[in-house]
C-alpha cells in the first residue's frame, strides 16, 4: 500500500524547512504521523517494508497496542514473524524473546537471518536476544551465531567472550573457531579478559587469541605485554605457551622462561623447546644449558643442546667446539660443524670454510648452514666457489641459503648468476634467498622469473618483489595476480607492506575480474587495518562494484556502527537504482538513532522504494525513541 500523496509533499516541504538540531525531537504530533505511516505500510507486499513498519509500531505501542503485533506472529513469511517478535521486544514485552528464540531457531538459514533481520535491533536489545538463544542452542546454532558475532563490533562483539570462557569444551571450540577467523586488534579486549578468568582451559584459549595478533603490527606491543604477564600464571602449561609465543616475537622474557624449563623436560619435549629456541636465532642464557650437555644421552639430544649453548655466544663454548671440530670423533666434529655458525664469533669463519670443501658431505652441509648463522660478509667467497663447485644438490641447495642470510649486496651479486639455472628447486632457494636478504637492490634479479614456466616460481617472485620493490610489485601484480592459488590471502603479508602498497594492492584485489578473488578478500578486508577500511570504503561508494560484492561490504561497514560511514551511507540511499544495497544502508542509518538524520528520513519518504520508505519511518521512531 502506497502512502498518502497529500501529506508526504508536505512532509517533504517541512524537510527542507526543518533545522537540523542534534538536540531536536519528534512532536507529539510527530509520534502520531509516524505511527500513521507505520500503519499504512505494515501491510506491505514486501516482507522488508513490512518488517521496517511493523517494528515502528512496536517501538512506539504501549500495552494495548502490542495485541495488534500478536496478529503477525501467525504470517506466513518468516520474516514478517520475526519482526513480530522484535516489535514486541521493543514495547517491552517480557514474553517476545521466547517467542524470537523458537523462530529462530527454526530458521534453515540463521546466519543470514541474523545478519539481515534481527541486526535491526538496538544493539543492546539484539544482544539479551543471542544470549537467550544459546542457552539451549544446538552446535548448528553456535555454530551460526558465533559466526555472526565475529564479525560485529562492540557489544555484540564482547558476547564472544562469555562464550570462549563457557564451561563446556565444545562451546569454546566452536566459538574460538569462529572468533580466529576475524581476529583483529580489538580481540585483545577478549583474550584479556580470558586470561583473568580462573579456569585454566579458559586462559589457554586467551593465550591463543593474543598470539594470533602477533603479525599485527598494530597490536605486537600489547600482545607482547599481554603474554609476559601470561608467564606469570599458576598454571605451567599456560605460562609455557605464552613463553613459547613471546620466543617467536625472539622476546627476551620468553626465551629465558623457555630456557628454565629444559632442565626438567623430558628428552623429546626438550629436543622440541630447544628446536623453537633454534628456529627464531635467540640468544639464550647459559646457565641453564650447561649441565645439561654432560647428561644429554641421545645423540640428537646433545647435538640440540650444543647449537642452543653456541647461541649463547659465550666464549667458552666457542672455544669448546674449535677442539670438538679438531677432534677424530666424527660425531663430535657433526655437532661442532653444527654449532659453530650460532657462536657469531668471527673466528668461526675460516674453520666453517675449510670444513665446507671437505670430502665427507655431512661435514659439508653442516657447515655451509653454519656459516649463513655466522652472517659473516666474509664468508661470501668461500661460499660462492662451494656454489660453483658444489655437485651435491642438497649442498648446493644449503649453501644458497646461507648467502640469503648476508644482508650485503654482494650476496644478490652471487645470486643473480643463479637465477636463470635450470634446476627448478635452484630457482626456488634464489628467490626464498633474495626474498630473506630484503634488500631493494635484490629486486631487479626477478624481473626475468615474472615470465617463468614454472607458474609457482612466478608466484614467489611475484610475493618476493612486492617486498623489495613494492612499486616493481604492484605494476607486476595485475599479471601475476591474474589467476592466483587458492591460498593466495596466505602468501600476500599484508602486514610487512607499507600502508600505500597495501591499500594499492587491496584495490586490485577488490577490483579483480574474477569473482573468487573479490569474494575471498572482502571477507577479510575490513580486519586489514586502516588500509582495509579504506578501500572497503571507496569499492562501497563506487556504483560500478559489482552488486553481492558492494552489498557484502556494505553490510560489513554497517556492523561497524561507525558514525564515519552515515555520509556514505546516506549517498547510497540517494541512488536512483541501488537496490538491496541502498537497503542495507538505510537499516545502519536507521541504527543511529542521531535527530541529525530526520530530515534525510523525511527526504527518503519520497523514495520510489516501499522498502527504504518504510526504513525511514523506522529511523525516524528511533530518533523519537532513543534514549
Amino acid at each position: 500500500m502506497s502512502i498518502r500523496l497529500k501529506p508526504l509533499i508536505a512532509l517533504i516541504t517541512m524537510a527542507l524547512l526543518v533545522p537540523t538540531a542534534a538536540d531536536a525531537q519528534l512532536s507529539k504530533e510527530g509520534r502520531e504521523e509516524v505511527r500513521g505511516y507505520a500503519e499504512e505500510l505494515k501491510d506491505n507486499a514486501d516482507p522488508q517494508a513490512q518488517q521496517a513498519a511493523i517494528m515502528t509500531l512496536g517501538r512506539l505501542a504501549d500495552r494495548a497496542q502490542r495485541k495488534q503485533l500478536e496478529a503477525f506472529k501467525q504470517a506466513e513469511h518468516e520474516r514478517v514473524r520475526l519482526a513480530a517478535g522484535m516489535a514486541l521486544l521493543l514495547s517491552g514485552d517480557r514474553t517476545a524473546n521466547a517467542f524470537l528464540v523458537v523462530e529462530l531457531s527454526k530458521s534453515t538459514s540463521l546466519f543470514k537471518t541474523l545478519r539481515e533481520v534481527t541486526s535491526a535491533l538496538p544493539d543492546d536489545i539484539e544482544s539479551q536476544l543471542i544470549v537467550e538463544l544459546l542457552k539451549k542452542a544446538t552446535p548448528e546454532i553456535q555454530r551460526d551465531v558465533y559466526r555472526y558475532l565475529a564479525l560485529q563490533h562492540g557489544a555484540l562483539y564482547e558476547l564472544l567472550g562469555g562464550q570462549l570462557a563457557d564451561r563446556d569444551a565444545a562451546t569454546r571450540t566452536l566459538a574460538l573457531e569462529a572468533t580466529m577467523f576475524t581476529l583483529r586488534p580489538d580481540s585483545l579486549v577478549l583474550a584479556r579478559a580470558l586470561l583473568a578468568n580462573r579456569d585454566d582451559d579458559v586462559r589457554q584459549i586467551g593465550v591463543r587469541l593474543a598470539a594470533g595478533l602477533k603479525a599485527n603490527p598494530l597490536a605486537v606491543a600489547d600482545v607482547t605485554a599481554l603474554l609476559e604477564s601470561a608467564l606469570k600464571d599458576r598454571t605451567p602449561r599456560i605460562a609455557e605457551s605464552a613463553a613459547r609465543e613471546l620466543t617467536t616475537l625472539r622476546n627476551q622474557a620468553g626465551v629465558d622462561a623457555l630456557v628454565g624449563l629444559l632442565p626438567k623436560a623430558e628428552a623429546a619435549s626438550r629436543q622440541e623447546l630447544v628446536a623453537l629456541l633454534l628456529e627464531h636465532d635467540v640468544r639464550p642464557p647459559l646457565a641453564p644449558i650447561k649441565p645439561l650437555l654432560k647428561s644429554a644421552e641421545q645423540a640428537e639430544d646433545r647435538a640440540l643442546l650444543y647449537e642452543l649453548a653456541a647461541a649463547s655466544r659465550e666464549p667458552e663454548i666457542f672455544e669448546e667446539l674449535q677442539k670438538m671440530f679438531a677432534s677424530d670423533k666424527f660425531d663430535d666434529r657433526l655437532i661442532a660443524a653444527r654449532a659453530l655458525g650460532r657462536t657469531k664469533n668471527a673466528l668461526a669463519l675460516d674453520i666453517l670454510a675449510r670444513g665446507l670443501f671437505e670430502g665427507r658431505p655431512e661435514i659439508r652441509v653442516l657447515c655451509a648452514r653454519s656459516l649463513g648463522l655466522l652472517q659473516n660478509e666474509a664468508a661470501l667467497p668461500h661460499l660462492r666457489r662451494a656454489i660453483n663447485a658444489e655437485r651435491v644438490k642438497e649442498i648446493k641447495l644449503e649453501t644458497i641459503a646461507a648467502v640469503g642470510q648476508i644482508k650485503t649486496v654482494e650476496s644478490i651479486q652471487i645470486l643473480r648468476f643463479l637465477i636463470t639455472d635450470n634446476d627448478l628447486e635452484v630457482k626456488r632457494q634464489v628467490v626464498k634467498s633474495l626474498r630473506a636478504l630484503g634488500l631493494p637492490e635484490g629486486a631487479a634479479a626477478l624481473e626475468i622469473l615474472f615470465r617463468d614456466r614454472n607458474l609457482d616460481i612466478q608466484w614467489l617472485a611475484f610475493l618476493t618483489a612486492l617486498e623489495l620493490n613494492p612499486a616493481m610489485g604492484l605494476r607486476q601484480a595485475q599479471i601475476s595476480m591474474r589467476s592466483p592459488p587458492e591460498g593466495f590471502l596466505t602468501d600476500l603479508k599484508f602486514h610487512r607492506y607499507d600502508a600505500a602498497t597495501r591499500e594499492a594492492l587491496l584495490e586490485q584485489l577488490i577490483t579483480h575480474s574474477d569473482a573468487r578473488v573479490r569474494t575471498a578478500i572482502a571477507a577479510r578486508l575490513i580486519t586489514l587495518s586502516a588500509s582495509g577500511l579504506a578501500v572497503a570504503r571507496k569499492s562501497a561508494a563506487r556504483t560500478s562494484t559489482p552488486p553481492d560484492l558492494r552489498r557484502e561490504l556494505v553490510l560489513s561497514l554497517a556492523e561497524r556502527r561507525d558514525a564515519a560511514d552515515l555520509a556514505l551511507f546516506e549517498a547510497i540511499v540517494r541512488e536512483p537504482d541501488a537496490g538491496e544495497v541502498a537497503q542495507i544502508a538505510a537499516w545502519a542509518l536507521s541504527h543511529s538513532g542521531s535527530s541529525e538524520l530526520e530530515a534525510s528520513y523525511r527526504g527518503y519518504l519520497g523514495n520510489k522504494s516501499q522498502i527504504i520508505r518504510s526504513i525511514a519511518v523506522y529511523g525516524m521512531s528511533a530518533t523519537e525513541t532513543k534514549r
